[in-house]
């Protein structure tokens, strides 16, 4: 009987076991899923940076029956493969995996793809690489980075405000920064009169090319129409091309998305997550805007079938030499116009925005030839049109056309006007104060260069987790206007009532951003200026392109904080002392914007009675008995050195003698009377008997 040898069997390692079962369908080989990030820095100090920033890493505690299943996997194994995804955190986790199971870096496959399809896998799998210890380092980087802003930063909040629940951040900041600066934009709320006439048997919506400040001087123009002689002129048609739009990045989309279907970022992005997960688009974290060629040779096809040879856009730039680099995000088959009715109606139109865009993307430009008629009257003003009709449709036969070729025929067509079908004077609120919707602070992040990609969604949530920014509507006012109709050579006021400087689901400052933004960039502004944020990217861009090494970034950057935070202590010498425990807590003593004030635990108290005294003046028995007298935490009095008090965690003993520095705390558990009505000399006596302290 023949013996055969056991064939290698292989396990490949990726991020999201969503995409386990179809990378098993494709590949035949077994796929686990770390779930994501397995280790953390618990804290700073875990970074050595006097031992060239030695990092500490620990599992998560989430993550632990995570890691005994890889174990399992790769000890069965006879090959790993590294597949996470291809951006820094992907490699960093590939990087952790290696690391944690002993492989060996310089000979484990590590695979990238950008597409969860059969032909995406096997290209991937016949030509692997190696861990890039660049990009590796570059994550390393930004996680120390974001740990010592965070860690040196915050404390400094937390005094300030006593709120230990604040954060500043690297990128988080200049993220609130961003709303901060909509916020205090100057608002000049003007109103005017806008003036529209309509004119021809179409009934065309002509617009004044003038406006009048107050409603006299609208009045006194339409009394000029009522016998006016318009003069009808149009202009020569002028070609206009309009360019198609441009293929889908990271933060294009997430905008599209919330400007077409109202979705936040954070959605938008899970959207995604299932939609590449499940096979139907590409990896949706990029700022590419190139395709493959062989994708781009797959749509030209298609809409040469679909369209003809002269839809197609021939001039559009590959990225066929890398065939390693981020695509933009598109459908990984364009035949695929729509998804099945059984996926989510959200995740339909999502794909929608994709397949459209990426379809468009790759058509030539449509243009349309425009004419301009104008209708001058008596006055030095005219009612102008604009009117275009399409001469080749191009990328737009996608979503149809929706130009109006019967105006434009009549407007070339007509020599003449003599009377106009009604003129109306309207007023117009404008210059409101505006506040930025999810997907505008996308862009501006985007366009400063703060953060990455990958990284915009979740700054974008964790300004409004922090509940330093809120997603919500502003309730505008009603206003009453008068408005004026010129019909049949009579002039009717009407009087209407609308509201004005009204917004849906825009990001409003809350009070506790504005206090934490103006402290933050009161003291410690160039940490967090934009120009600063932007340079730390780029700078991390060139760790991962082995152009600066990652722990020279991290030391300038620890270099920078000292000097920062050293001068800001130079600047604010300690305003605080603790002078002992009240009801289990520390007692602070602290000068604050409003005066001398006593902190223990959650709890705040005034002390103006103290005025300016020095707080090292100040002892605990005069703090105490201010604080017992406004205290209703006292419920009854034992003797003169003991009472018994409530705080937040149930009753206690509270036991202070005159000599003594602090107060001492005691149970009441295994007391069995009631401690409010029965007689004092029970509890006196079990006192005594249990702590020994009458």
């Amino acid at each position: 009987m023949k013996s055969y040898a056991k064939l290698p069997t292989s396990v490949i390692i990726v991020e999201s076991p969503s995409k386990c079962k179809l990378i098993e369908k494709y590949t035949g080989m077994r796929c686990v899923a770390t779930c994501g990030h397995l280790c953390e820095i618990a804290s700073l100090a875990n970074v050595n940076a006097n031992n060239g920033f030695d990092v500490k890493y620990t599992i998560l505690d989430s993550k632990k029956a995570q890691y005994k299943l890889l174990k399992e996997e790769i000890q069965k194994a006879d090959e790993v493969i590294l597949a996470t995804d291809d951006d820094r955190e992907g490699e960093a986790i590939a990087w952790h995996v290696a690391r944690l199971f002993k492989l060996d870096m310089g000979k484990t496959k590590r695979i990238l793809f950008h597409e969860i399809t059969e032909s995406a896998l096997q290209n991937a799998l016949r030509k692997p690489g190696y861990l890039n210890m660049n990009v590796v380092n570059a994550q390393r980087a930004r996680q120390v980075l974001d740990l010592l802003v965070g860690y040196k930063i915050s404390p400094m909040l937390w005094k300030e405000f006593s709120n230990e629940s604040l954060s500043a951040g690297r990128c988080q900041t200049p993220a609130l920064r961003i709303v901060y600066d909509k916020h205090v934009e100057p608002s000049n709320e003007t109103n005017s009169y806008h003036v529209v006439g309509y004119f021809t048997s179409l009934n065309l919506k002509f617009s004044l090319d003038r406006t009048f400040e107050n409603k006299d001087d609208a009045l006194v123009f339409l009394n000029s129409c009522i016998d006016a002689k318009f003069k009808y002129t149009c202009s020569a048609p002028v070609k206009k091309t309009y360019k198609p739009p441009k293929p889908l990045t990271t933060s294009s989309i997430q905008q599209a998305c919330s400007n077409q279907l109202h979705l936040s970022p954070k959605d938008t992005m899970r959207i995604l997550q299932h939609l590449y997960e499940s096979g139907y688009i590409t990896y949706m974290r990029t700022d590419s805007q190139q395709y493959s060629s062989e994708f781009i040779s797959s749509v030209k096809k298609a809409i040469t079938d679909k369209h003809g040879i002269r839809f197609v856009n021939a001039e559009f730039a590959t990225d066929a030499d890398d065939k390693c680099a981020h695509e933009a995000i598109r459908p990984t088959n364009i035949g695929l116009e729509e998804l099945s009715d059984l996926m989510d109606a959200k995740e339909r139109k999502v794909y929608n925005i994709v397949w459209t865009t990426t379809m468009q993307s790759l058509m030539a430009e449509s243009t349309s030839m425009k004419i301009t008629a104008k209708i001058g009257c008596d006055s030095d003003c005219a009612f102008t049109y604009d009117s275009e009709a399409v001469e080749f449709l191009g990328w737009k036969i996608v979503s149809g056309d929706t130009s109006d070729e019967k105006a434009y025929q009549l407007l070339q067509t007509m020599r003449s006007i003599e009377k106009y079908n009604k003129i109306a004077a309207l007023c117009v609120y404008s210059r409101f104060k505006t506040h930025l919707t999810e997907a505008k602070l996308v862009n501006l992040l985007e366009d400063k260069g703060i953060g990455r990609p990958s990284t915009f969604a979740s700054l974008v949530d964790k300004i409004q987790e922090r509940v330093y920014v809120k997603k919500d509507s502003i309730k505008g006012r009603s206003v009453t206007c008068k408005e004026y109709e010129l019909i049949d050579s009579v002039i009717s006021e009407i009087e209407t009532t609308r509201e004005v400087g009204g917004e849906s689901n825009k990001l409003i400052i809350q009070q506790v951003g504005l206090d934490v933004i103006v402290f933050l960039y009161k003291n410690f502004a160039e940490l967090f200026d934009y120009d600063y944020t932007q340079r730390m990217e780029k700078d991390l861009d060139s760790v991962s392109n082995g152009e600066k090494v990652w722990t020279t970034l991290c030391d300038d950057c620890v270099q920078q904080l000292d000097k920062i935070i050293n001068k800001y202590k130079g600047e604010n010498p300690n305003n605080e002392i603790c002078i002992g425990k009240f009801e289990g807590h520390d007692l602070i003593l602290k000068k604050g914007k409003f005066g001398l004030y006593a902190n223990w635990g959650a709890n705040n108290k005034s002390l103006k009675e103290f005025g300016n005294r020095p707080l090292e003046n100040i002892t605990f028995d005069e703090v105490e008995q201010v604080l017992v007298k406004n205290n209703t935490n006292v419920l009854r009095e034992i003797s003169n050195t003991i009472s018994i008090r409530k705080s937040a965690k149930g009753e206690y003993i509270f036991y202070k003698l005159p000599k003594m520095k602090k107060p001492s705390f005691f149970s009441l558990a295994g007391f069995d009377h009631d401690f409010a009505t029965c007689d004092i000399e029970l509890i006196k006596s079990w006192v005594k008997t249990k702590y020994n302290i009458f």
